[in-house]
């Protein structure tokens, strides 16, 4: 059961775009980072020192701006591709209109009584 979980999530993570993944990598980047974070301060609090802290944090924090970042750019592109004028916006548009004229020759092909 947990293999065809995992299978399932491998196959949604495969057909996401490459800027959606790479926001949901960072941010399981980003959270494990914090928690390291976290285990780090508690060490330090246990130890009486605050030096490796410091470092840690002078080296998570370009982590975070990377991930605002990414994330901002990604949001910014999903609605510009979703919105009027966008690419998935306007295929799905003809879609729906080849869609309608299909139906619409189906329905002048049935012959009323």
């Amino acid at each position: 059961m947990a293999n065809k979980k995992k299978n399932r999530l491998l196959k949604h993570l495969k057909s996401i775009g490459f800027t959606n993944r790479l926001s949901l990598y960072s941010l399981g980047f980003l959270m494990v980072s914090i928690v390291l974070g976290f285990i780090l301060a508690v060490m330090s609090i246990n130890h009486e020192t605050n030096f490796a802290l410091a470092a840690y944090t002078c080296s998570v924090a370009p982590i975070g701006t990377f991930v605002s970042i990414a994330i901002g750019k990604s949001i910014d592109k999903s609605k510009f591709e979703n919105t009027s004028g966008g690419v998935k916006y306007e295929m799905a548009l003809a879609s729906l209109n080849a869609t309608d004229q299909a139906e619409s020759i189906e329905d002048d092909s049935i012959p009323t009584i």
